[in-house]
């Protein structure tokens, strides 16, 4: 399309305006036209002179002149395929004329009547009077060849049987050759042709105007077309300039110097902080040669060989001048962009002074947090201490129950799981395991605070009802934390066991749980020991003063294995984020009943860690197994 315009365009400023096209063709028709007519009519007006004159050696050559007249005219608007059409067209009339001229003279030679310039001149006129403006007639009205020739032909054998039936023979007639006779055959004969001419010029007239009309309706549409096109381009390029415009707002919106250069390093855009840093008072970037930047220093090159060699840069350190004349360490960001149809480098500068000061206060923060960190940590393993000072030592599980095992993995370093062991008058035992609300710290501190209150009620109350422990244990949690009033809602699930000999030399088993579910193995079964759903602090006492925890018996015999729990183990998740489950933890510990406590301590290591995998470890986990 633009190529098209392009080619209208340039016709324009050659031939200007299309009515000045319009009259320069109706000019140049025209004037071919007039020289085309003046000289057929003076070769036409010599041979009738000579005609009269009877001087036939000078007329026959000028009309031919005059013939060759119209065929130059054809050659010049026709082209050569119409010129060679007119003399097939006409050459058969002439050779009929000639067969019939030398028949009648062969006759009349005989005879001795008449000469054969008497026969052939009259004859070749007279036919050539109808054979020629025939011709251009229908070469004119594009009739086709063959139609020419067999109008032609027809049209002259039928004069010439006209005249031979009447016997009017145009070489014994002698009038036909006196002067005033050929003049008047000549004026008859220039009369049709010039009327035959007029009309071909008229027709060519109006067909040059018919055309010059369809070129205007074409220029006019073409005019139009390329109105409509320039009304599209200002459109386009006002949209242009308006996102030109928003780019350049963004690009002043951004605090860092942004510009874009040429390959050369000429700069072709720069931003409000880019202008505002380096450009001369008074003065653009934009123009600029990077050089400028660079003014006493030897980066240049450096740099933009190396955009060239890499393509993209990043913290390219240089030093940058500022339009103070101040020099400055930065740092240099560029890639390669296209940038008005063109490769272009886009850069950034970041001011090293603001890094390395920003770098430094870092730096002074981290070193902070982490004295902080370290601090905390170090609080954090005393709590650990703390902590793990509460619980059994293994001197004393070991003296209450020889054959036993501990899984005890918290979560982080302090952990919210904790387990009891005490002993008591008449060989009672009391054994427990509490999951305090969260982990970490938090579940610490609550840890702490369920031990100080067990002890309490077991030691200083001496209390081992494990359902009348739990029943206190709630009110106490709840008293301890305020619970009364809403301040928290933090509470534990807790699995308790008392643990006697009785005279059959069987053990006693009474299981008082909160939320929680123990194991016993007897008998080649793993049996469970199900707690209550009411909870130990952490809700209303509303709720709670309804119903009272409950223990459950049984009688295990030497040898049995008992496993007390919290919900860690069993919620880990693997890479798929699905739990281990209670179903694959009871066989686990059904598999492994018979094994030694330490061996299945490991077997439970061990399908942890393959079912967790790289997964973090979710919850404190805490597992006692003891044998009877």
């Amino acid at each position: 399309m633009l190529g098209k315009k392009k080619g209208f365009i340039r016709k324009l400023l050659i031939t200007g305006t299309s009515r000045n096209y319009s009259k320069e063709l109706n000019q140049s028709i025209g004037t071919s036209n007039i020289i085309n007519v003046t000289f057929f009519c003076l070769a036409l007006v010599t041979a009738i002179i000579y005609s009269v004159k009877e001087q036939y050696e000078i007329s026959l050559p000028v009309t031919a002149l005059a013939c060759s007249m119209i065929g130059v005219y054809y050659i010049t608007h026709r082209g050569g395929h119409q010129f060679s059409r007119l003399v097939l067209a006409v050459l058969p009339s002439i050779s009929i004329a000639l067969i019939a001229s030398v028949k009648k003279y062969y006759l009349h030679h005989v005879m001795g009547t008449v000469g054969i310039m008497e026969y052939v001149v009259p004859k070749i006129i007279l036919l050539g009077f109808v054979a020629i403006p025939l011709a251009l007639f229908s070469l004119h009205e594009k009739k086709s060849l063959i139609f020419t020739l067999l109008v032609n032909a027809g049209i002259i054998l039928f004069i010439d049987n006209i005249l031979t039936y009447y016997k009017i023979d145009i070489a014994s007639v002698e009038l036909m050759l006196k002067p005033r006779n050929l003049l008047q055959f000549a004026i008859f004969l220039s009369i049709s042709i010039t009327v035959t001419t007029l009309y071909i010029y008229k027709k060519r007239s109006h067909d040059a105007q018919e055309e010059t009309q369809r070129k205007n309706e074409q220029l006019t549409a073409t005019e139009e077309e390329l109105r409509q096109n320039i009304e599209e381009l200002t459109i386009i390029q006002e949209k242009l300039a308006a996102q030109e415009r928003d780019l350049q707002t963004i690009f002043d919106a951004v605090p860092q110097p942004i510009f874009i250069t040429e390959t050369k390093g000429r700069i072709l855009k720069a931003n409000r902080a880019a202008e505002n840093f380096y450009a001369p008072k008074g003065e653009s970037l934009i123009g600029l040669n990077t050089d400028y930047l660079f003014r006493n220093t030897k980066d240049e090159k450096g740099l933009l060989s190396e955009v060239k060699r890499k393509k993209i840069v990043d913290e390219y350190e240089v030093d940058l001048i500022k339009n103070d004349n101040s020099i400055h360490p930065t740092l240099v960001y560029m890639r390669p962009v296209r940038y008005n149809r063109d490769t272009s480098y886009l850069g950034s500068i970041v001011d090293l002074t603001t890094v390395k000061a920003m770098q430094k206060e870092l730096e002074e923060t981290n070193q902070e947090l982490k004295h902080q960190h370290e601090s905390k940590i170090k609080s954090i393993r005393y709590a650990e201490t703390i902590q793990r000072s509460i619980l059994p030592s293994k001197k004393i599980s070991e003296s209450m129950f020889p054959e036993n095992f501990i899984l005890y993995k918290p979560k982080d370093i302090v952990s919210g799981d904790f387990y009891w062991m005490s002993e008591h008058k008449d060989g009672k035992k009391l054994v427990g395991v509490i999951d305090c609300t969260g982990h970490g710290v938090p579940g610490a501190f609550v840890s702490m605070v369920g031990n100080n209150i067990l002890s309490e009620i077991i030691y200083q109350k001496g209390i081992l009802d494990p359902a009348e422990i739990l029943d206190r244990l709630d009110k106490g949690l709840v008293k301890a934390l305020q619970q009364e009033d809403g301040i928290n809602d933090d509470g534990m699930d807790i699995g308790l066991c008392l643990v006697e000999s009785i005279d059959n030399g069987q053990t006693k088993v009474t299981y008082s749980g909160s939320k929680n579910t123990s194991y016993f193995h007897t008998k080649n079964e793993l049996q469970e020991l199900k707690g209550d759903r009411r909870a130990i602090g952490g809700i209303k006492r509303s709720q709670k003063a309804t119903k009272q925890f409950t223990n459950h018996e049984v009688l295990l015999e030497k040898g049995d294995m008992l496993y007390l729990t919290t919900d860690g183990f069993q919620d880990q998740h693997n890479g798929e984020r699905d739990k281990l489950g209670s179903v694959k933890f009871k066989q686990l510990l059904d598999y492994s009943s018979k094994l030694e406590p330490c061996e299945q301590r490991g077997l439970l290591e061990a399908a942890l860690a393959k079912h967790q995998a790289e997964e973090y470890q979710r919850d404190d986990i805490t597992i006692l197994g003891i044998r009877i």
